[in-house]
């Protein structure tokens, strides 16, 4: 006799799934519903906070037009409101630029390719807020007017850098050629410790701003010093690299110190140069997320790598160095500045612009570069006579120590 089947799924009465599946639609439509009020709430909140903020404006400025008993410049108040607005979101990255420092600062951001335009000086920002001159182009402005390597900028045409961002301070030491800008310098020289102050009318000019010096040093060590990170950076050091392995270069230094950079794709470039196929620039955006932005190709440079920084490598410097070091590249120095925010820069409607961060450049393992800097796999200072000579451009390489560790390293 033939046994039944006994099945193991007992039918489920139709009012049931029909219950069922009308509760699940139920709590669903509920947790949409209750997302959508706490959306709607936050925005509305932000709107109600943004019309208190207009109408508190409001209220000063008819209070200031109906009773002030002095005249009312437009245009100044327009630049305080904007200028304080950015200031009021509290963050050192953000800055307001009129005009003027606007279209100068622009050529700062966009790397524009020669003619530059400006005193011809490259500065990198000392502790207290002055900038100290650390190469000097010839034919340049600066040259003419007698501004030398070490000099201390604490004024521009009456204004204290104290507090300036680096790119401000660029701008505006970068005017359309033929603007006076008057400095006031802080001098000293490598062989005393007192300074003296002294001003300076430099006539901007337009300069060639080569950002890459190269050399080779004993046992056939590639010796590459990288002033700041332009648009034409890559395409300098690539010939650098050329000529250095003409001259029997083998192995390479890559000097970073005092480096300064804005433009990650100028990091990406010299990256590219060195690295075979491994992510250069990446960074964290608004939301958390980590986007790479940037990547080598598979050729990679002949010969070991070493990178050498300072406290003064910045900004997407500190994202090269950082790239070269995840990539298996020693690094030796100091640790550097711990200031690498991406930006952006937009020109608003009236020409003025503004400069917003947008995320913060990340290592290989997803850490943040700002705050903490790049940390050397193997330190190496200067001395204080050392440090002195370097500082007024005094100090051979074969003389510096920090170059004749990398040197080392390079070769072991």
């Amino acid at each position: 006799m033939p046994q039944k089947k006994i099945s193991s799924f007992k039918r489920v009465p139709v009012g049931i799934v029909v219950a069922l599946v009308a509760l699940t639609a139920a709590i669903s439509i509920s947790v949409s519903y209750q997302t959508a009020i706490r959306q709607t709430n936050a925005k509305l909140q932000d709107i109600n906070e943004r019309q208190a903020m207009f109408s508190k404006l409001s209220e000063i400025d008819t209070l200031a037009r109906g009773v002030f008993y002095g005249q009312i410049d437009e245009e100044k108040l327009n630049e305080a409101l904007a200028r304080g607005y950015a200031e009021g979101l509290g963050d050192e990255q953000i800055f307001y630029l009129a005009a003027e420092d606007a279209k100068a600062y622009q050529t700062y951001a966009e790397n524009a390719i020669e003619p530059i335009s400006g005193i011809g000086a490259e500065v990198v920002q000392a502790d207290d807020g002055a900038l100290r001159v650390v190469r000097i182009y010839d034919g340049s402005g600066a040259q003419e007017a007698g501004l030398l390597i070490g000099d201390e900028i604490t004024e521009i045409n009456g204004k204290e850098t104290t507090g300036l961002a680096y790119s401000v301070a660029w701008s505006s030491l970068n005017q359309p050629e033929g603007t006076e800008i008057e400095l006031t310098v802080r001098r000293g020289s490598a062989e005393k410790t007192e300074k003296h102050s002294l001003s300076l009318q430099v006539t901007c000019s337009n300069f060639k701003a080569q950002t890459v010096s190269a050399s080779v040093l004993d046992k056939n060590v590639g010796y590459l010093s990288i002033a700041r990170l332009r648009s034409e950076t890559g395409k300098e050091l690539e010939s650098s690299l050329n000529t250095l392995r003409e001259q029997g270069a083998a192995a390479w230094v890559i000097d970073l110190r005092g480096c300064v950079g804005t433009d990650e794709s100028a990091a990406a470039a010299v990256a590219d140069l060195l690295l075979g196929t491994v992510d250069t620039v990446r960074a964290e955006n608004r939301s958390g997320e980590i986007e790479t932005l940037r990547q080598s190709d598979d050729k990679a440079a002949e010969g070991k790598v070493v990178c050498l920084v300072d406290g003064e490598t910045s900004g997407t410097a500190e994202v090269l160095a950082g790239a070269l070091q995840d990539a298996g590249c020693t690094v030796v120095g100091q640790t550097t500045a711990g200031n690498a925010v991406r930006t952006i820069f937009s020109r608003l409607s009236d020409g003025s612009g503004i400069v917003l961060p947008v995320g913060y450049y990340v290592r290989a393992d997803g850490s943040r570069i700002s705050g903490t800097g790049v940390t050397p796999d193997t330190a190496a200072e200067l001395n204080e006579e050392q440090t002195r000579a370097r500082r007024y451009g005094k100090l051979d390489v074969k003389q510096d120590a920090q170059v004749q560790q990398a040197c080392k390293a390079a070769l072991g």
